[in-house]
């Protein structure tokens, strides 16, 4: 079975609005996750702190793709993405254009 199958045998199984909770779970232990390092120090000692926020990525990945399938929204998403992008494509140029007129 493809990832895509499974995701979609998921969504079938749980439901759509479980889905959307588990998403929005998903989204919460990773900002957890997030936060457990901006109160250490980024060294190596971290590693399990760095293991758990890997960990937490790819869930929120894979509820993030199951949120496209039940929206069937990839291709609003990868635009929205692509003027995201840009704009701070954008920023960062015109960041770097102030930095060098000091």
């Amino acid at each position: 079975m493809t990832s895509k199958e499974i995701m979609q045998l998921a969504i079938d199984s749980y439901g759509r609005v479980n889905q959307v909770i588990k998403t929005v779970e998903e989204l919460s232990e990773l900002s957890q996750a997030l936060c457990k390092i901006l109160t250490s120090k980024f060294t190596d000692d971290n590693t399990e702190i760095f293991e758990n926020i890997f960990e937490e990525i790819a869930d929120v990945e894979i509820m993030l793709e199951q949120c496209k399938m039940m929206f069937q929204c990839d291709k609003e998403v990868s635009a929205w993405k692509n003027k995201k992008i840009e704009r701070l494509e954008r920023r960062i140029n015109e960041k770097r254009k102030a930095k060098n007129d000091e």
